[in-house]
């Protein structure tokens, strides 16, 4: 028996490698290949599994051109190494260079060489499972008729398993930079730049595990906080692109006194240079991995919600501000209509006094770095003069400008309120000041703008055609009802737009009526929705229970009240509300409804709902139930 079950395994597992060895074809590739801007030819080993193509085995990629460089020019690479199972293994050299020859050559060995001159760079080191591990080397060389003359850049680090380890060493031909890690690859201690002479200090870092702490320029003895010590609490990342952008922010006029920041910017790009090439062919992504210390100070979603209308007023108002300044007709026209030289210097005050502040504002927050920034010094840092008064003041001999609903604008509150009543404050400003000039502006902008308008009405609307026409079979009556009612607007709205026949009243609408379509779009998927959501809140309420007396696990819902207050009142209303209604102030405030709706089922599940259940018995509309969902989140002390 034993025997017979040893023979059974022994065919089962040798039927298994079979198996392997037909999904994992082997093969060998020689000839033109490509890797984002790099194209040459190549010879790599590889093989199949399933769909895909692994690397694995030798890997040579590589292009040099004789006829280009005697006419010209010529940029070849080499790029060589191993792979296992897609991840680079083993030494590995990549080396790039840009030359040029005056046809000069010499004979060597039976051979002649032509003598080239221009720049190499060379990197070179091992992996290990896509890691660097041990000695990496970059370098970057200036030659001369084939002789290396210059090292314009070097850089030496030692990692173990993608680690950063002990020290390591920057190198410019005018300045170097040496500093160590902990075992861990945080940054730590002092990080030392010299000057072009090697004894003489530039500038020093000092770290303690990661974080940042001051900055001694030696040529001045100036010593410079970096990083808030008292921070309420701290994030390791990585010394990438972001914390390059940090420190930028946090030195400003600093930062041209010393060359750390130069160098290990120089550096990434050379590391980054190689990663673009690993990861396109499917390894591991390759970096120093230095990790660093940062302040956090957290953004709620409420927050980022905010910074995200922030960045939209900016988008709307700057795009606008583009379309005046660079308005031809308008240029010509304002040096002798002082109405038009008035509107044209309002703006200019407009972009300097808050659209240019504000973008720095936004930058910090697309570059993800604003949640590192300490919030008590941004509005200083981007408004140094003060924050901006409502009243512009022009010198073209008329009333200084203020938006007419000035005074329900409150610039002094906290932070990010302040900072999104600017920034609606200036949206609005330029939309005023584009109304002003709608008769000035040429004839040709207003058309090109209508009629970009018009392509995206079009595709938002037939989009909204196509998604009724293939839920209408799907969905109850009154779903259908509703859905309806959706597209009846939209073409009644789109049929409005087509008879107004003034270029800046057409314009003004036909941007409201994009906003509404897809408002509408929004509305059709989450009418569409919600059967599946209905589904989901049920199975979400639903815990599995053991019965003792019938020794078996059933399904118990819990907080019913909750359940069927979404289920038979709000749902319902929804659909019946969107039935009936015509008006795209309503769809928005519907779609943001339905959002919150959704998302609080999620969030009451796990919140303690006793007292809101109670509350719900007695709630008959769905206005009742909307108040006390807001009334159940816990508020802030």
């Amino acid at each position: 028996m034993n025997r017979f079950t040893y023979k059974g395994f022994t065919l089962l597992f040798l039927l298994f490698c079979q198996t392997l060895l037909i999904a994992q074809e082997k093969g060998e590739y020689e000839g033109p290949f490509q890797i984002g801007k790099y194209t040459g030819n190549a010879r790599y080993q590889y093989y199949t599994s399933a769909t895909d193509t692994v690397l694995d085995g030798s890997f040579l990629f590589q292009k040099s051109n004789l006829e280009t460089l005697l006419k010209e020019q010529d940029s070849s690479f080499t790029i060589k190494g191993n792979f296992i199972d897609a991840l680079a293994n083993g030494p590995w050299q990549f080396q790039f260079g840009k030359y040029t020859s005056d046809s000069k050559s010499e004979v060597v060995d039976f051979e002649y060489r032509i003598l080239v001159s221009g720049t190499q760079e060379m990197a070179t080191g091992v992996f290990s499972e896509g890691l660097p591990d041990g000695d990496w080397h970059i370098t970057v060389q200036e030659v001369e008729n084939s002789e290396v003359t210059n090292i314009l850049f070097k850089s030496e680090f030692n990692f173990e398993k993608g680690v950063p380890q002990q020290s390591f060493k920057i190198e410019s031909d005018s300045s170097a930079l040496v500093g160590r890690f902990l075992r861990n690859g945080v940054a730590h201690d002092a990080w030392t730049s010299y000057g072009s002479n090697a004894l003489e200090v530039d500038e020093t870092w000092y770290f303690e595990e990661g974080l940042l702490q001051k900055i001694v320029f030696d040529a001045t003895g100036e010593e410079v906080p970096v990083f808030d010590m008292d921070a309420p609490q701290y994030e390791t990342i990585s010394l990438d692109d972001r914390f390059l952008l940090l420190l930028r922010y946090n030195l400003r006029d600093k930062i041209g006194q010393g060359n750390t920041l130069q160098l290990l910017s120089r550096n990434r790009e050379a590391y980054q240079k190689i990663n673009s090439i690993l990861t396109q062919l499917g390894s591991v992504p390759f970096d120093t991995n230095i990790k660093v210390q940062v302040p956090v100070y957290a953004l709620d979603s409420l927050q980022k919600e905010t910074l995200e209308r922030i960045s939209d007023n900016l988008t709307q108002a700057s795009e606008l501000s583009k379309t005046i300044l660079s308005n031809s007709h308008l240029n010509i026209i304002r040096r002798t209509d002082t109405d038009a030289q008035y509107w044209y210097s309002v703006t200019e005050k407009l972009v300097s006094e808050f659209l240019s502040p504000l973008e720095s504002y936004v930058d910090l927050y697309q570059n993800q770095i604003f949640e590192f920034v300490n919030p008590s010094t941004v509005e200083e840092r981007i408004f140094p003069v003060g924050i901006p008064d409502k009243t512009i003041e022009v010198q073209v001999g008329q009333e200084p400008f203020q938006l007419p609903e000035a005074d329900a604008f409150n610039f002094q509150g906290s932070g990010l309120q302040a900072m999104e009543q600017i920034s609606v404050y200036a949206q609005m400003s330029m939309e005023y000041v584009m109304d002003q000039l709608s008769n000035k502006l040429s004839d040709d902008i207003q058309i090109q703008s209508l009629k970009e308008l018009e392509t995206n009405l079009i595709s938002v609307n037939n989009g909204i055609e196509k998604q009724i026409d293939s839920l209408l079979p799907q969905l109850p009556e009154n779903y259908a009802n509703a859905l309806k009612n959706l597209g009846d607007t939209a073409n009644q709205k789109l049929a409005t737009y087509a008879n107004i026949s003034n270029p800046g009243e057409k314009l003004s609408f036909g941007e409201d009526l994009q906003s509404c379509l897809e408002d509408i779009r929004s509305l059709i998927k989450l009418l569409s929705n919600f059967p599946e959501k209905i589904k989901e809140i049920k199975a979400l309420y639903t815990d599995d229970i053991w019965n003792p007396f019938m020794a078996t696990v059933m399904e118990e819902e819990v907080k019913k009240r909750i359940v069927e207050a979404y289920r038979d009142i709000l749902v319902p209303h929804f659909v019946q509300t969107i039935s009936q209604t015509g008006e795209c102030d309503w769809f928005a405030l519907l779609r943001e409804q339905i959002v919150y709706a959704n998302n609080r089922m999620v969030d009451l599940r796990n919140e303690e709902t006793r007292k809101l259940e109670r509350k719900l018995k007695r709630a008959r509309t769905a206005e009742e139930i909307l108040k006390l969902f807001q009334q159940q989140i816990p508020k802030e002390d």
